[in-house]
């Protein structure tokens, strides 16, 4: 490189530093100037990971622990110290620490300085963790890696995001720098990212090498939008960076000289869901900047209160509108945006499968993929469809992540209803149940953290047809503002290997929308009056001979002749029910039996 453009990268870099610099605000520190680590900012990690975790996931052979010889602070710097002891129990030994319940952030620049180990098997990183895992254990919540070494190559650093769904479904991406003649472990470097709404970046010594954004991850939802904690640590051995041999040297040191967590108006993340009910009371907020101002403005909506960072709206309008926050921290300013998806007052839909979505696969038994949709037509012609085959056994299930239900109650009440668009090979009427689960609580299981479950049943064989899910049961009740997995089966004795595609996944306000065929769902009409008493509907009619009975997918469950204008029902299952007579097949009495 010549000399002028030499001067010229250098002049950008500072000026770019120097902008930075003008607008950030540096709200976390550690330059580990004590003699011991700071308990009121780190917390150590200890053992093998076992038995959660052995091999703390990735075969790692070393045991982590607080020992001196493993964690020592002194003149400016943290030390974490890989330990080798042929014979000993445990073997290896090295040091974990993290910010988790002390210290969280949601955007900003992240950055420490670092001098690294060297050495076949060594593996320090300075990486992120969920604080909360609101959209469910690793990888569903994300996990930011700040920079990752490996020892056998200290000229390289890399960057790197995990998210997508449930080991072995995971999914990671990432960028790495190879400096040259550069090594790592030779001086201090400083490893940074830049966190914003839908974007990291990633820097060594302010050279930017990655970009990762919310396109980059398909039709995986961008998880990065809650509170992450910080990790340090030094691994020995592992699936990545392979295991010590002859020609690596201990102990070997990771050396920290600092931590700093800066904030910085234009990298704030706004945070709440991203469907919404035209008319529908919805809650965000944006990351709690120190010492700023915050003004939210919503499109075409409402704010029915605004405190500070957060913020309740009410979209006035269907259609993807946006809400925006301006932050002003006296230097600099800068408007954060973010699109929700708002259904009109009747529905919102949640995942369609074309575009990335609410509702992701986060599990299954047997075989899924976004397919091209089959026999497209009037009901569904859209592209792409969710295509989920099960393998046969009795237990088979698949997962979806979901962060669009502030309160599952509303759904065990059916104030609110599920409904999808299906097309099945399996027989008409094939029962299919839907749990609604906190995935921290359920894991893979069938049954473990749920809500409530619900019950449908397929249209006709390979034909495209409206599915709406009613309450079976509620399990626990006091889960309904932690639910973020909705849990899919195919209940057939013995199971078989259907294949079930699904599209459209939308929520439906039962009390607006007219879900079967169009019928218009009323309280009464001056024609026909309908109660409930025990169990059996009793109708009395002014018109027509007979009564349909039509489920809430619109499919007629029984026939009944009135006789003097009148009708008794019986053997319901639990549900919502329109019941209309045969002269009346635009308005229908709605009833419903728990």
């Amino acid at each position: 490189m010549n000399k002028i453009n030499t001067v010229l990268l250098f002049s950008l870099l500072f000026l770019s530093r120097f902008s930075f610099a003008q607008c950030e605000v540096l709200v976390w520190e550690d330059d580990f100037n004590g003699s011991s680590l700071n308990l009121d900012q780190w917390d150590y990690e200890y053992g093998n990971g076992c038995p959660g975790l052995c091999g703390w996931g990735n075969n790692e052979l070393q045991h982590y622990t607080d020992a001196p010889e493993n964690i020592s602070v002194a003149n400016g710097t943290l030390r974490i110290t890989a330990q080798h002891s042929p014979g000993s129990n445990p073997e290896y030994t090295s040091a974990r620490i993290r910010t988790k319940g002390l210290a969280a952030f949601r955007s900003g620049r992240i950055e420490a300085r670092i001098k690294m180990p060297i050495g076949q098997g060594l593996w320090p990183a300075f990486w992120m963790l969920p604080e909360d895992y609101t959209y469910g254990g690793w990888p569903l919540s994300g996990e930011i890696d700040i920079t990752e070494v490996l020892g056998q190559t200290t000229n390289e650093t890399h960057g790197t995001i995990h998210y997508g769904g449930k080991w072995p479904f995971n999914q990671f991406q990432g960028s790495s720098l190879d400096l040259g003649g550069t090594a790592l472990h030779d001086n201090f470097h400083v490893y940074a990212v830049e966190w914003k709404q839908d974007t990291i970046r990633w820097y060594i010594d302010e050279q930017l090498y990655s970009i990762r954004a919310a396109d980059n991850l398909g039709t995986f939802p961008w998880r990065f939008d809650q509170e992450f904690h910080l990790l340090l640590n030094l691994a020995i051995g592992g699936n990545w960076p392979g295991y010590p041999d002859n020609t690596t040297v201990f102990p070997q040191n990771m050396l920290v000289d600092y931590v700093r967590i800066y904030e910085k108006p234009e990298l704030a993340i706004i945070s709440g869901p991203k469907s919404a009910f035209q008319g529908e009371e919805v809650h965000y907020d944006v990351s709690n900047l120190e010492n700023c101002s915050f003004s939210w403005n919503v499109e075409n909506g409402t704010i029915e209160s605004s405190e500070g960072p957060n913020c309740t709206v009410i979209f006035n309008e269907s259609g993807n509108q946006n809400i925006s926050v301006s932050i002003d921290n006296g230097n600099c300013a800068s408007t954060i945006e973010r699109e929700i998806n708002v259904g009109d007052e009747c529905s919102v839909n949640i995942a369609n499968f074309d575009d990335r979505f609410d509702a992701h696969w986060t599990w299954y038994t047997g075989s899924y993929g976004v397919v091209n949709t089959p026999s497209q037509g009037p009901l569904n012609d859209s592209p792409n469809a969710s295509s989920w085959s099960l393998e046969g056994n009795s237990d088979d299930r698949i997962t979806y992540g979901i962060d669009a239900i502030q309160d599952a109650n509303l759904f065990s009440d059916q104030h609110l209803v599920i409904g999808m668009k299906m097309y099945s090979n399996a027989p008409e009427n094939t029962l299919v149940e839907m749990r609604l689960q906190n995935e921290n609580i359920a894991g893979t299981g069938v049954f473990n953290g749920t809500h409530s479950n619900y019950l449908a049943s397929t249209g006709e064989q390979y034909n495209w047809a409206w599915v709406y899910f009613d309450l079976g049961g509620v399990a626990n009740a006091s889960l309904n503002e932690d639910i973020n997995q909705m849990m899919f089966r195919v209940l057939a004795s013995p199971s078989l290997p259907y294949t079930l595609v699904i599209d459209d996944v939308s929520f439906f306000d039962f009390d607006c929308t007219p879900l079967a065929n169009n019928i218009e769902a009323v309280n009464a009409t001056e024609e026909m009056q309908a109660y409930v008493k025990e169990g059996s509907v009793y109708v009395r009619s002014a018109k027509g001979k007979t009564l349909d009975v039509l489920d809430i997918s619109g499919r007629i469950v029984q026939s009944v002749n009135l006789v003097n204008g009148e009708a008794q029902i019986h053997n319901l299952k639990a549900g919502h029910y329109f019941i209309k007579s045969d002269n009346l097949l635009q308005k229908a009495q709605r009833v419903c039996i728990y």
